[in-house]
């Protein structure tokens, strides 16, 4: 019976409140919830920039390859050279993509392009992606496009950028540079593994 008076007069308590500080409280409450969305909004507007920006350099640096005597990254097995302020530098294909990634969005990705599938996904830095919902910034994985006598389990040997349209930009050995291909063509159809959306990138 107590516990029912005290509930009672907090009651009348709180309908006796001026209009003015009711609406102050809810004023304060709405204010709130509108700075987090701006918050929210803002940070999503930032990594669309980083995102466009990026794929800006890649469409350079695919044009750059297909043009004599300009500057150009150059394809190195095992190269770990990064480009200068020119973009003259000497990669392989996941010390490309390793340096794409810390450039644009201040994430180490692994060494090596089977690490930058599994590792990423084992320490939850990353989430599967299927073919039909990649976006812009995701990681494309390819399997057995050579002989890898020291690839393990999963013979993942090959990794890109998706940019969208179905369109992906790579470091490759067979054309010594970086070039954009269609990930509908047969050949990397054939060879298609699985794809990643790394955290802090693009929206799950």
């Amino acid at each position: 019976m107590r516990k029912f008076k005290i509930t009672v007069l907090l009651l009348a308590l709180f309908l006796a409140l001026p209009t003015t500080v009711f609406g102050a409280v809810m004023n304060d409450a709405s204010y709130n919830i509108a700075g987090n969305n701006e918050k929210m909004n803002s940070h999503d507007d930032q990594k669309r920039d980083k995102i466009k920006s990026m794929i800006k350099t890649l469409k350079k640096l695919v044009k750059n390859n297909g043009t004599n005597n300009l500057p150009r990254i150059v394809y190195q097995i095992g190269g770990n050279r990064p480009p200068n302020s020119n973009y003259v530098g000497h990669l392989d294909g996941a010390s490309f993509t390793q340096w794409i990634y810390k450039k644009y969005f201040g994430i180490k990705l692994p060494r090596t392009v089977y690490d930058q599938y599994k590792l990423m996904i084992k320490e939850k830095k990353a989430v599967k992606v299927t073919k039909e919902n990649l976006k812009p910034g995701d990681l494309v994985f390819h399997e057995n496009t050579y002989n890898c006598g020291v690839c393990k389990d999963d013979n993942i040997t090959h990794v890109g950028i998706y940019i969208g349209d179905n369109k992906f930009v790579y470091n490759s050995s067979s054309k010594g540079g970086i070039v954009i291909n269609d990930l509908r063509e047969p050949y990397f159809t054939s060879h298609y593994y699985d794809a990643i959306r790394i955290n802090g990138v693009g929206s799950k």
